[in-house]
C-alpha cells in the first residue's frame, strides 16, 4: 500500500477496491480496505470490511479486533467492545492500547 504510505488515500483505496474485486477471498485485502475506511471515519464500511476479513481468517491479527472494538465503543456497545478488545489481547498480550481501553472500560463500569 505504497499510495497509502505516501498519503495518496484515494489512489490507495481505488487499488484496494480493484484488488478485492479480483481476489475477494484474500482477507488482507478486506482488512486493508477497512483500514482506509477507518482512517476516513467511515466506520460502518470499515466494520463490514473487517468482519469479512475475520470471517475469512479469524486469526488475521489483533489490529482488526482492536479497531472493531473501537467502532463498537463509538456505537456505545460496551459489551461488544469489551469482547473484541479481549480477543485482540488474546492474539497479542502485549498490545498496550488494548490494555488501556479495557482499563478505561473497567473504570466506567
Amino acid at each position: 500500500m505504497l499510495h497509502e504510505l505516501a498519503g495518496k488515500l484515494p489512489e490507495a483505496e481505488e487499488l484496494a477496491r480493484a484488488a478485492l474485486h479480483d481476489e475477494p477471498s484474500l482477507p488482507q485485502l478486506s482488512k486493508n480496505l477497512g483500514d482506509l475506511a477507518y482512517r476516513g471515519s467511515r466506520y460502518d464500511e470499515a466494520w463490514a470490511l473487517y468482519q469479512r476479513a475475520i470471517e475469512l481468517s479469524p486469526e488475521l491479527g489483533d489490529d482488526v479486533y482492536f479497531k472493531l472494538g473501537n467502532i463498537a465503543y463509538k456505537r456505545n456497545n460496551r459489551d461488544q467492545a469489551d469482547a473484541l478488545w479481549r480477543r485482540a489481547l488474546e492474539l497479542n498480550p502485549k498490545h498496550e492500547l488494548v490494555k488501556a481501553n479495557l482499563d478505561t472500560l473497567s473504570a466506567l463500569s
